[in-house]
């Protein structure tokens, strides 16, 4: 039932987004809006076993809804992208998903968010496609207008399509943090730690992802992300063939520098790049990556 609800998103979705209102036409209180993307991926293969870095050319649609009322409000969001893979080795795909989450004023500077989500054909740590519903729960901090601290908790299911062991269960919990030090300018950084247990034990991961980021404007209306992480991944089910090597252990250190150009109100590029440094007890997953990409989104 879930995958003919999802198969049904995609038109419904790119529908309400074409017949959506336009930037100068939705009221200031509105609590619709969305995008529309499209943009190529060109990236160099680190392994020929995963799908970290699939040269493609894509298109994403999202809707969003936020009702900001008092002491309760809400937010939902939908999605819809396709995947056009340049490999041969790759099928091509669609990944669509829901969600929705309450969230609630306990004071002027703490808020609770609890919610949901379901989102199909996923790239995942551990395989290819999955199917995941996820619950999260977020306590939000904001002692003022500069700061902003989170922490969350969340338990995931996966269902994969191409395994006997079709089920995987984990969760995730972590802390992000982010500063405003002026106009479109931001610092931050997060901790998290995530997991899948499933009875099909290639499948299984441990992660810790340790990130930090700063975003600021450097000539006019020109935005520049910079974000560095850390990532490691264990996978118990994956034993190492070489004597004394144990099972999986990967390390990732990732840089990216992305820039965001307005062209009109509503229209803009976005251009940018990321160098995967990659170390394994495993020399199947030692290769470095590169990936670039371009897209250009219309915003309402």
């Amino acid at each position: 039932m879930r995958k003919r609800v999802t198969a049904l998103l995609p038109p419904l979705l790119w529908v309400l987004l074409l017949v959506g209102p336009m930037p100068a036409q939705a009221a200031a209180d509105d609590p619709w809006s969305g995008r529309i993307e499209a943009g190529v991926i060109a990236a160099s293969r680190t392994s020929d076993a995963e799908d970290l870095d699939s040269s493609a050319i894509y298109g994403r649609a999202e809707l969003h809804f936020d009702r900001d009322a008092q002491p309760t409000g809400f937010k939902g969001r939908a999605f819809s992208s396709y995947y056009d893979y340049f490999t041969r080795a790759r099928h091509n795909r669609f990944s669509n998903g829901v969600s929705g989450a309450l969230i609630h004023q306990l004071s002027d500077r703490v808020a609770f968010e609890v919610g949901g989500a379901y989102s199909s054909n996923l790239i995942t740590t551990e395989a290819l496609e999955a199917d995941q519903l996820e619950g999260r729960a977020t306590l939000v901090f904001e002692p003022d207008k500069k700061n902003r601290i989170e922490t969350f908790g969340a338990i995931r299911r996966r269902d994969y399509d191409d395994s006997a062991d079709r089920l995987g269960h984990g969760g995730a919990v972590g802390t992000n943090y982010r500063y405003h030090f002026g106009s479109y300018r931001y610092a931050g950084a997060s901790l998290q730690r995530d997991w899948i247990d499933c009875a099909n034990q290639f499948r299984e991961y441990r992660r810790w992802t340790l990130e930090a980021y700063l975003s600021a404007p450097v000539s006019g209306s020109t935005l520049v992300r910079g974000t560095l992480s850390y990532r490691d991944i264990r996978f118990p089910g994956r034993p190492i063939a070489l004597p004394g090597s144990g099972s999986r252990h990967d390390h990732q250190l990732v840089s990216e520098l992305m820039v965001t150009q307005p062209l009109t109100h509503a229209l803009r590029l976005e251009v940018g790049g990321r160098y995967i440094l990659r170390s394994s007890n495993d020399p199947g997953y030692r290769k470095d990556g590169i990936r670039g990409q371009a897209a250009l989104q219309y915003r309402f």
